[in-house]
């Protein structure tokens, strides 16, 4: 077991945008989420929404400059399921102090490595305002880590023997099969059978007792539906390209484990251990071996996507990379730029989907802004390359309100009475701030804000007065033309730029940073 405390250079919450990416690419799932009030209650949340919910809670504590709280928790392959991590991730979470349940917390599996892992997110502040220790962090992390594995590891192997002995099974073999399903190693030894983990023996069952509940499960007829766990089984066979996919998906989504014998990558059969129902079926009865590890070619899950990709786009045209990738994520795909990833293989989307797809991100990305007017619309179409026919999918809705930040940002602004402080602020906090159309628009491509200055009626200025400087200094305000002419900027007019220069991200939708 491994808790990695993850640094965090930039200060905000990147952690919340590494996972919900993943989340977005299939590669991981978000098991809980806490603590965060009414937020996620009636709908599922944004990135954007559940950042600004930890930006705004972990204001509180104004010294703390950099609060996120970001660890990894993982094991060997997969010793542990994910709601025994997730268990331990809980006690953990108790140990280092962010146990309260008024406590912002977000747990992630992820699943895109061979070794179950969790990533956790939450915020160094407490509910009360108080700065949660984290005085040596890192060891203190190790030692809860050792307690907790020590504490736990022998009573839970006693309470999986109890919980295995409960299963309908039909044989010793089927008997190890459940204590296999849970992740142990089983072996016999003077009449006993024993399992391990992590090396380290847990506990033992002796035969005999065995004995009693094999003879009663043989009586009892099994009353599963065969033929439904085929078309189960079929469903996600066609679905996946090898055994390690079909059984992480079975487990998943139906609390069945798949235990294979014989040969890694050439099994003789299996049984199918149903943690539901409590009872052990033998493959065959099922779906003989060979049929079930009959997967499908590469050309032949395409071929498949290709097809649900466009079943979406009738259902919905204006469907987004990301809300596209949340559908692909049961075909074990997604898709970036202008290519369809499965696995390791990569297939060029139609170009009618791209180029959809293209527009779709930034018309998305545009409203994630929630223009107040017309003229804000514009401005930011002009930033996206986005035509007239496009931008006339864009509704203006001057009655959204801003929220308590962005209105304390405001405030603040025009707590300022020299202009070029103004500029200055704005410019250290993120915002890009540009002329067009007879506007001065300030607008955060990271937070989704923008500010029509004049119509807030602030003013800006990037240079200071002649009395302040003792010269005039002949640098203003770019105009988005130009700028969009020219490719950029140069000279004294880098002065207005902040940050580093962007480049239009199709995946996502977004502006990334290069």
């Amino acid at each position: 077991m491994i808790a990695t405390i993850l640094p965090n250079a930039s200060g905000g919450f990147p952690g919340v945008m590494y996972n919900e990416k993943k989340v977005l690419h299939g590669k991981a799932t978000l098991l809980e989420m806490s603590g965060f009030g009414t937020l996620g209650q009636t709908d599922v949340p944004t990135t954007k929404e559940i950042i600004q919910y930890l930006e705004d809670y972990s204001d509180q504590n104004f010294r703390i400059r950099k609060p996120q709280f970001h660890l990894a928790i993982s094991c060997k392959d997969n010793e542990m399921t994910n709601q025994q991590l997730l268990d331990f991730a809980h006690a953990y979470l108790n140990e280092m102090g962010y146990g309260d349940p008024n406590q912002p917390i977000l747990i992630y599996a992820h699943h895109d490595t061979d070794n179950n892992h969790l990533h956790i997110v939450s915020s160094r502040v407490s509910p009360d305002g108080r700065k949660i220790n984290d005085h040596n962090e890192r060891r203190r992390s190790q030692k809860v880590i050792d307690k907790l594995l020590g504490h736990n590891a022998n009573l839970q192997a006693e309470k999986d023997i109890k919980t295995a002995l409960d299963f309908n099974f039909r044989s010793e073999t089927q008997f190890k099969a459940v204590l296999e399903a849970m992740n142990y190693e089983c072996y016999e030894k003077d009449g006993r059978i024993t399992v391990k983990k992590g090396g380290m023996v847990q506990g033992s069952v002796s035969k005999d007792e065995l004995t009693p509940y094999i003879t009663n499960n043989e009586n009892n007829p099994l009353t599963h539906n065969f033929n439904q766990l085929k078309a189960i089984f079929s469903k996600y066979r066609d679905v996946n390209s090898d055994i390690q996919g079909l059984k992480s998906d079975l487990r998943r989504i139906f609390g069945i484990e798949l235990v294979f014998f014989g040969k890694k990558d050439s099994p003789y059969g299996y049984v199918a251990v149903d943690f539901h129902n409590k009872m052990v079926i033998e493959g065959a009865k099922i779906m003989n071996v060979k049929q079930l590890t009959d997967f499908s070619t590469p050309e032949e899950h395409f071929e498949k996507i290709d097809s649900f990709i466009d079943q979406c786009f009738r259902i919905n045209p204006n469907i987004t990379s990301r809300q596209l990738n949340r559908r692909l994520k049961r075909l074990k795909a997604y898709v970036k730029k202008d290519q369809i990833i499965f696995g390791t293989r990569m297939k060029p989307l139609k170009e009618f989907v791209a180029q959809s797809l293209d527009i779709n991100n930034k018309i998305a990305w545009l409203k994630s802004f929630n223009p107040r007017s017309q003229e804000e619309i514009n401005f930011l179409a002009r930033i996206y390359r986005l035509d007239n026919r496009e931008i006339s999918r864009i509704k203006v809705n001057p009655n959204i309100p801003l929220s308590k930040s962005t209105l304390q940002f405001i405030s603040d602004l025009r707590n300022l009475s020299d202009p070029y402080a103004r500029f200055n602020h704005l410019k250290n906090s993120g915002y890009r701030i540009i002329r067009h159309d007879g506007h001065t628009f300030a607008y955060n491509p990271q937070k989704h804000i923008i500010l029509d200055l004049d119509r807030l009626k602030i003013k800006v200025s990037p240079q200071q007065s002649k009395r302040q400087i003792g010269q005039n200094t002949a640098i203003s305000i770019p105009n988005l033309k130009s700028l969009l002419d020219s490719g950029g900027s140069s000279g004294d007019n880098r002065e207005w730029e902040v940050g580093t220069k962007k480049g239009w991200d199709e995946e996502s939708g977004k502006q990334m940073s290069y």
